[in-house]
């Protein structure tokens, strides 16, 4: 009998999942110390029973390191690949990649998401995404060395409360479990903590609609992939509302200016 059931269909699962959310933190220093055994068969078999409730051709690869990193590495990285830039496939990235590393910090693992520039060492390995795939974003994967780190000095933590982030014509009176997942987007991670994304909620006779993009006008001065750090925060929002007994219809959808995730929240 095969018992790999789709692991987000489970309730422990994502429990898990949201939970490492106020755990996960952005790492750049590791122990070289190789991942404990059995953890590797555990993240690999996540990323082959992996589902999410949108199509997408979002390719995870474990890879061993390869000085693919400015601080030091851990022996494991995970590989994200998608076969082109456009908006929603950058989306996608990153709510698929998210929750991957969200898995990995419930087995007590560390990580970061680190944007991929051109790195010989990476490219030698990417072909092992598939024919046609490009990197978008790598991952180290392992046991964090404490110490200073550079980044810690630099970066803020902090994050603006949800209704800061709603537009000026969105709904601001909905329910506290709409609230609470909004709260959950707001912490994910993004370039230099960024934070760039929008949230819009509105109403109709049978739904609460809930929209998360990026603003029109946002750049950022060397990131050129913010749709990514926009799906990780539509992941979050995913998980809290799932947890909380909703499924909701997932879209996700771009036009010229960024890719758009919406949730379509049936009323109970």
């Amino acid at each position: 009998m095969d018992t790999t059931k789709d692991l987000l269909m489970d309730p422990e699962q994502i429990k898990a999942l949201e939970d490492a959310i106020d755990k996960r933190v952005s790492v750049r220093k590791y122990h070289e110390t190789p991942l404990e055994e059995g953890v590797l068969d555990k993240l690999s078999a996540f990323i082959r029973h992996l589902q999410v409730p949108f199509e997408h051709d979002v390719h995870l690869e474990l890879v061993k390191s390869n000085n693919f990193y400015y601080f030091k590495e851990p022996q494991d990285t995970c590989l994200i690949g998608i076969p082109n830039r456009g908006f929603d496939h950058q989306a996608a990235a990153g709510f698929v990649g998210e929750l991957f590393i969200l898995y990995a910090v419930s087995l007590g693992l560390s990580t970061c998401w680190y944007g991929h520039y051109k790195h010989k060492g990476v490219d030698a390995v990417k072909e092992q995404l598939g024919m046609g795939y490009d990197v978008i974003s790598i991952t180290p994967i392992g046991y964090q060395e404490h110490g200073f780190q550079l980044s810690e000095k630099i970066f803020s933590n902090r994050r603006r409360p949800a209704h800061k982030n709603l537009t000026k014509d969105s709904l601001s009176e909905f329910p506290d479990y709409i609230w609470e997942g909004l709260t959950a987007a707001g912490k994910a991670p993004s370039a230099m903590n960024s934070q760039c994304w929008n949230f819009k909620v509105t109403k109709s006779e049978d739904y609460w609609t809930v929209e998360i993009f990026k603003p029109m006008e946002y750049t950022h001065f060397k990131w050129d992939y913010p749709d990514v750090d926009v799906g990780t925060a539509a992941a979050h929002f995913w998980l809290s509302v799932c947890r909380s007994g909703h499924e909701p219809i997932v879209r996700l959808g771009s036009n010229e200016w960024h890719g758009k995730w919406t949730f379509m929240l049936p009323f109970v």
